[in-house]
């Protein structure tokens, strides 16, 4: 799997009874010009130095950036400053909205990045979700698997484009990489956890964005405006 240079960038996060680390985010450069392509600041940079009050949007400290709005999707989600976020379940986790990015309009035709590390601290919950996109884009748990993918609408049904791998040992850190690569006629999803490449997912259309969710993206939640009563915690 080829990553290139982005531009909607990397941040960092971590919480605890499911722990996220280092999370990197973007839109990618054209091959044909990435490797000149002065890289733009990151839009999401986070180490949780600053301060995440409320629900309100977090404000970043020292070389941290942040362009666009993080938050607490519940209020409740516990940081620890300078560390992580800790998310326990029901309706927590953390919504970042960029503020000059997009995935698309109705379907997500734009390309992206993200990786992150992440430590399950407990057994999972059917569709517990690691991180969603637009709210038809998911990593989470399902039926005791590891399950990855996206969903797509030709305007008349629904398909659902996924593959799923061994869920991930329980306390102990892992590396999620994810590339989503939209094309004409198909689009595809690669994904590397800790190191290691797993099945491709490739569907014949790009995923349907959900009203209300167009460029959410969700670390530790679902982000679909149906998916609240989901559990979150992995």
């Amino acid at each position: 799997m080829l990553m290139r240079k982005k531009q909607f960038r990397r941040g960092r996060m971590l919480c605890a009874s499911l722990a996220i680390g280092s999370l990197l985010i973007g839109g990618l450069v054209p091959a044909a010009i990435a490797d000149d392509a002065a890289a733009p600041p990151d839009d999401l940079n986070v180490r949780f130095a600053g301060s995440l009050v409320g629900s309100s949007a977090y404000t970043t400290a020292g070389d941290e950036s942040l362009r666009g709005s993080l938050r607490r999707n519940q209020g409740d989600e516990q940081q620890i400053v300078g560390t992580c976020v800790e998310l326990k379940g029901t309706r927590q986790g953390l919504t970042f909205v960029p503020s000059d990015w997009s995935l698309g309009q109705g379907t997500a035709n734009k390309n992206f990045i993200a990786e992150l590390q992440f430590t399950p601290t407990s057994a999972p919950k059917n569709l517990s979700t690691l991180f969603s996109a637009g709210g038809n884009f998911y990593v989470r748990a399902e039926a005791g698997k590891f399950s990855y993918g996206f969903d797509s609408f030709d305007g008349q049904s629904w398909t659902k484009n996924s593959a799923t791998a061994p869920y991930p040992a329980l306390n102990q850190k892992h590396t999620l990489s994810l590339q989503y690569l939209p094309g004409e006629h198909n689009a595809s999803l690669y994904v590397l956890l800790d190191g290691k490449q797993l099945p491709t997912v490739t569907g014949t259309k790009g995923f349907a964005l959900a009203a209300g969710a167009e460029n959410s993206i969700g670390f530790g939640n679902d982000v679909h405006p149906h998916g609240g009563d989901r559990p979150r915690h992995l």
